[in-house]
C-alpha cells in the first residue's frame, strides 16, 4: 500500500529538506508533497535541487499571500 505524506510550509527551506530525508529514508512506499505558500527563502525550489534526495518530492505553489492555513 502507498502513502502521501503532505508538508504545507512557508519558509522551511532548512527544516523541511531534513523532514523530507527522513522521510524518504524510511524506505516505505510513499509520495511526499511540498505544499508551499509563496516562501521567500526558496523552499518551493528545493525538489528542484540537484540532491537526488529532494528530487523525490514534488512541490505545490500556492498563489501569493493564500496563507499557510490554506494548504
Amino acid at each position: 500500500m502507498s502513502s502521501a505524506v503532505v508538508l504545507p510550509t512557508f519558509n522551511e527551506s532548512e527544516k523541511v529538506r531534513e523532514m523530507v530525508q527522513a522521510l524518504l529514508g524510511l524506505r516505505m512506499d510513499m509520495a511526499v508533497v511540498i505544499v508551499d505558500d509563496d516562501s521567500p527563502d526558496g523552499t518551493a525550489a528545493l525538489p528542484r535541487t540537484p540532491d537526488s534526495r529532494m528530487m523525490s518530492a514534488s512541490t505545490v505553489g500556492l498563489p501569493r499571500e493564500s496563507m499557510i492555513s490554506r494548504a
